[in-house]
């Protein structure tokens, strides 16, 4: 089951646009993992000319719940891709996880260990590459600006 919508990007601008009533040709080229999509597009869509490029992604079956961390928080290593989350004590822990799909928020990922990661868990996601399972982390709130100066700490 495929949306009635789909986004587009003309990959020439960056401009979105917006297709309707999506129809696939069933013929996937297996080299490019790409397939035939047909769209109506509104014909008063600006910059858009025959044969330009365009990127679209096509989201199949049911909508669902999914936990997004950003695409910075993943690290790919061989096959394998990790998060790595700050717990108890503020102790680095490396989960490992299954990417799904990118979102325009950052990756669906699951975890691959039971209780590995929860929707509240904090990640980090400048560093990650660097830190050791079993290191000590301090965790910096990302929703503060990174230039405003932090509270005077009391002196003894």
């Amino acid at each position: 089951e495929t949306a009635t919508t789909v986004g587009l990007r003309l990959e020439s601008s960056g401009q979105e646009l917006v297709g309707m009533r999506p129809r696939s040709i069933p013929i996937v080229d297996m080299r490019a993992r790409s397939f035939t999509l047909i769209l109506d597009i509104d014909a008063k869509s600006k910059g858009l000319r025959p044969g330009m490029s365009v990127s679209a992604s096509v989201p199949l079956g049911k909508p669902s719940e999914h936990m997004v961390v950003p695409n910075d928080a993943v690290l790919r290593r061989g096959d394998a891709s990790l998060v790595v989350k700050i717990g108890a004590d503020n102790i680095a822990q490396h989960v490992p996880v299954r990417v799904l799909f990118n979102t325009p928020n950052g990756f669906a990922v699951e975890s691959l260990v039971p209780d590995g990661l929860a929707p509240k868990d904090q990640v980090i996601i400048e560093g990650n590459e660097r830190i050791m399972p079993g290191t000590p982390v301090t965790p910096v709130d990302r929703s503060q600006p990174a230039d405003e100066p932090a509270p005077e700490q009391p002196r003894k």
